[in-house]
């Protein structure tokens, strides 16, 4: 929904969901912020296990071991860039998101308002950029199960 959000707002800047959900906007932080920080763990673990420790499962040719790769930063790109704006945005500890909060404090601490913001615009255009670069990627790869699997499941 994040991603949806910064869509959201590149025509309505004001939009957030802090104001449309309400009360239940803690919950959707504090969800968020768990599940970009699960997935970056899980695509390190992903690209430890095929590329690190080699399962022979997971063996193949060049050109899918490529593949592979590309998918798996392109994920752990997104979610960065995801966690980086959130954390940023944060302005300091938000105890609604954690560990995008504890990244934007490392990362962007001592930026002022204007900093501040050329960032986040920056962050927020490269991470809605390598969404639409990699659902343009997805139908050329091996990777097409991820498009159809939700049309699939309906029908």
């Amino acid at each position: 929904m994040w991603t949806l959000e910064a869509i959201i707002r590149g025509v309505w800047l004001s939009f957030s969901w802090k104001s449309a959900l309400g009360a239940a906007y803690p919950a959707y932080a504090i969800s968020i912020d768990a599940a970009s920080a699960a997935l970056v763990l899980a695509v390190i673990a992903a690209l430890v296990r095929r590329f690190v420790i080699k399962t022979p499962r997971l063996r193949a040719a060049v050109v899918s071991q490529a593949d592979a790769a590309t998918a798996l930063f392109l994920i752990l790109l997104i979610a960065l860039a995801s966690i980086l704006d959130r954390g940023l945005a944060a302005n300091g500890w938000d105890a609604r998101a954690p560990v995008a909060s504890a990244v934007g404090v490392a990362l962007f601490g001592g930026l002022t308002a204007g900093e501040a913001a050329r960032w986040s615009v920056w962050l927020r255009a490269t991470h809605l950029a390598l969404v639409f670069g990699f659902i343009n990627y997805l139908p050329f790869s091996k990777h097409l199960h991820v498009l159809l699997a939700a049309p699939n499941a309906i029908l």
